[in-house]
């Protein structure tokens, strides 16, 4: 019995013992620890460095630290200058201006020209006139015949030859414009050589068989036919109407004729 009691309290020493042990080794772990977390805690910790990088279009932040952080880049806000061009000039405005005739009363002045209703066996008109005035083209075109010279006599009154000094022109409206019995023709009155409206063709007089019946201009419109063609040519349609228009200074068109189909 005293033995037995003599080994269990040997026992409770031994494991008192231990657990003394024990708890030192676990207070020093704890002091240790605790002390590590102060050391820890006292300690300089690196500094953050911002590096910022900045170029004409982006701004990019660095961060230097423990662990280098590039951030994305960032628009820089711009500005935009627009440049003011001067305002163009206004383009100058033009004076609108009455478009020139396309037919003109083939003597000048026409106030000092008459004619009659009608004429004696085929359509034509006589422009009576003083002598000498201007004879000018009634319509832009070609002139198509010239009879320069006077070669009218009484004994043969040839039908190309009654209306001494005369011209025919192929306008361009495609009427042929016929005048004789001029006293002169100006040179540039010559087969082929264009003509403008109003243009000089010559002046009036009494060549031909107008002899002694004073001076005028036989004028005729009609198909343009020919060269030649002389007795087409002289009047095919009567052309009071378009004389009388042309008198007043109003463009009126003999186009609208039914012009011969052939010739």
């Amino acid at each position: 019995m005293a033995s037995e009691r003599r080994g269990l309290s040997a026992r409770r020493s031994w494991i008192t013992g231990a657990s003394a042990v024990v708890a030192t080794l676990l207070l020093a772990i704890g002091a240790y620890s605790f002390g590590q977390s102060r050391a820890d805690a006292g300690s300089a910790r690196p500094a953050l460095v911002v590096q910022t990088t900045t170029s004409t279009s982006t701004t990019a932040s660095t961060v230097v630290g423990p662990t280098s952080t590039t951030v994305a880049p960032v628009p820089e806000a711009t500005s935009s200058t627009t440049s003011q061009l001067p305002a163009p000039e206004p383009a100058p405005v033009e004076t609108a201006t009455a478009a020139p005739s396309s037919y003109v009363f083939p003597v000048v002045p026409a106030s000092a020209a008459s004619y009659g209703r009608s004429h004696h066996d085929y359509p034509a008109a006589d422009i009576f006139a003083p002598c000498g005035s201007e004879v000018v083209a009634p319509s832009a075109g070609t002139v198509q015949d010239v009879s320069s010279e006077d070669r009218w006599n009484s004994t043969e009154n040839t039908a190309d030859s009654r209306g001494g000094l005369s011209f025919s022109i192929v306008g361009d409206d495609g009427v042929r414009y016929y005048g004789s019995h001029l006293r002169e023709l100006d040179p540039v009155t010559r087969p082929g050589s264009r003509v403008a409206t109003g243009q000089r063709i010559g002046s009036v007089g009494d060549t031909g068989n107008a002899a002694g019946t004073g001076c005028h201009l036989h004028f005729g419109i009609s198909t343009p036919c020919g060269p030649g063609d002389v007795l087409r040519r002289r009047g095919e349609f009567w052309p009071q109407e378009y004389l009388d228009a042309w008198k007043r200074s109003e463009p009126k068109s003999p186009a609208d004729l039914t012009i011969a189909p052939q010739c």
